[in-house]
């Protein structure tokens, strides 16, 4: 009996413990007893209750909690835990290789965009342009020699063409003149006037005129085949300004690869992570199969947000916008505000365990205290009522056919079970939607009770194997709700 009543005196200062909301760092060690406890106690307890007679009346407790049903504050929330994440880090590689001669910026050093980041030895790039501008040169000499050949040989075929033009025409009268000549010559001979030698010789050179108008007109031919040439000479420059476009890119690839070699910010930020030193080799991260070497890091930390892991179970409660409070291990007395930005839509499973992340950005002005990859605890504000009819969590008895209270009957020894609507609870006590009124008393469930509630809804078609689950899940949630008062 002494046994039994110290028991009873347990377990009514750790259920007066849970409705005082009290967060001593001893509480969940003592509820995790009193879940084994619990787990134990109903199970020999249920063993016991088969060998009874279903339709046997339930003792009544010799001594039992009571709590009254009052209003107040009543506020539920989701945990989990997360690390600090910037709002965009930038992996900074260099497109040229070469050796570093110049690292201005070292860790947490705040750079603007467009300052100078990293400078490489420019001397081969440098060459690269040197070489660039010589070909270019080449190139502009040779379109000039090919675009004057070309004028000269405009000019000397105008030249010949005129030429030949008038040797044809002085063929001509020449070719018309011997002719006469000779037919003269001849009708003197007729009439004895003239030698046979002086007719011969007239039609010598009519037969020599001739030869000669078409040598002329062969040389117009001719002409005309230097016009052929002259559209060589035309292609030639085509070709030769190709060349000189060429160079001309040539020469602006090798100044691009010189101006690689200084590498400026891309944002505004924070170096976060350094590797580059001033003599390192690093290589290309375009030309490079392995991607190149990261020199730095820049985290852009105008926007600061965690990402926290929470459990399937939990995720249906969270919506965006939702107002969270962030705790972070380095600051464990200084909460920062924040809200949801960002829901999950895959989970992430871990040793059988499936979580969501959820992005909460930072909204309090101190949030340039938080670092990325610190460590925090985040709790997700789901409802928060100033003021609601709530009665402690350990008195609802959940059932199939709904939730219920147990309420002390009228002869002081027998119990009610009245039926309830619930809303949300913070684990250690549940809102009363209807089904109470303001200042009735119901039974807080203990230990000792649980077999006789266990063996009672037995016969209300909820086992005690499920009615122990429903426990320690509000025992669960009685620790969760503890945390969540030392976040806030």
């Amino acid at each position: 009996m002494k046994k039994e009543k110290s028991r009873q005196e347990f377990t009514n200062s750790d259920v007066s413990s849970i409705e005082k909301g009290s967060e001593m760092n001893w509480r969940k060690p003592i509820l995790w007893g009193i879940i084994a406890g619990a787990a134990i106690v109903g199970g020999a307890i249920g063993a016991g209750a088969s060998k009874e007679s279903p339709s046997e009346p339930a003792p009544a407790p010799e001594n039992v909690t009571t709590a009254i049903v009052k209003k107040g504050p009543l506020r539920q929330v989701v945990q989990g835990t997360g690390k600090v994440a910037s709002n965009l880090d930038v992996e900074i590689k260099c497109r040229a290789s070469g050796e570093i001669v110049k690292v201005p910026f070292d860790i947490s050093d705040t750079v603007k965009k467009g300052d100078l980041l990293l400078a490489l030895d420019p001397r081969d790039q440098q060459r690269e342009v040197n070489r660039a501008e010589a070909n270019l040169a080449a190139a502009k000499a040779r379109l000039e020699q090919s675009q004057a050949v070309l004028a000269v040989a405009e000019t000397q075929l105008r030249a010949d063409q005129q030429e030949a033009v008038a040797v044809v025409y002085a063929s001509e009268a020449r070719v018309s003149d011997a002719g006469a000549k000779a037919e003269r010559e001849r009708q003197l001979l007729a009439k004895k006037y003239s030698s046979p030698e002086v007719v011969e010789t007239a039609e010598t050179n009519a037969v020599q005129a001739e030869q000669n108008l078409k040598s002329a007109q062969a040389q117009i031919h001719a002409i005309k085949a230097q016009e052929l040439n002259l559209e060589t000479c035309r292609q030639q420059i085509k070709v030769n300004k190709a060349q000189v476009d060429a160079s001309k890119i040539a020469l602006d690839l090798a100044e691009l690869q010189l101006s690689y070699t200084n590498i400026y910010a891309p944002i505004d930020g924070v170096v976060s992570a350094r590797t580059a030193q001033i003599g390192n080799i690093v290589a290309s991260g375009t030309s490079n199969a392995s991607g190149g070497t990261a020199v730095m890091v820049l985290s852009d930390l105008t926007h600061v947000y965690v990402l926290a892991a929470v459990d399937e179970s939990e995720i249906g409660f969270v919506q965006l916008g939702q107002p969270v409070s962030v705790v972070a291990d380095a600051f464990p007395r200084t909460p920062f505000a924040g809200e949801v930005n960002r829901i999950g839509t895959k989970g992430i499973k871990v040793t059988n365990v499936i979580t969501y992340e959820v992005r909460v950005e930072v909204t309090s002005e101190n949030k340039t205290l938080l670092k990325p990859e610190m460590s925090t605890d985040v709790t997700i504000v789901i409802a928060d009522k100033p003021s609601v009819l709530q009665a402690p969590a350990f008195a609802i008895i959940a059932k199939k056919d709904g939730d219920f209270v147990a309420l002390k009957g009228a002869n002081g020894s027998d119990e009610e079970l009245q039926p309830v609507e619930v809303g949300i609870s913070d684990g250690e006590a549940t809102e009363i939607v209807s089904g109470l009124a303001e200042g009735a008393e119901v039974i807080v469930q203990d230990i000792e009770s649980e077999g006789r509630t266990s063996r009672s809804n037995s016969t209300n078609g909820i086992s005690p194997a499920h009615e122990a689950q429903h426990r320690q899940r509000m025992m669960m949630r009685t620790i969760g709700g503890s945390a969540a008062g030392r976040g806030h």
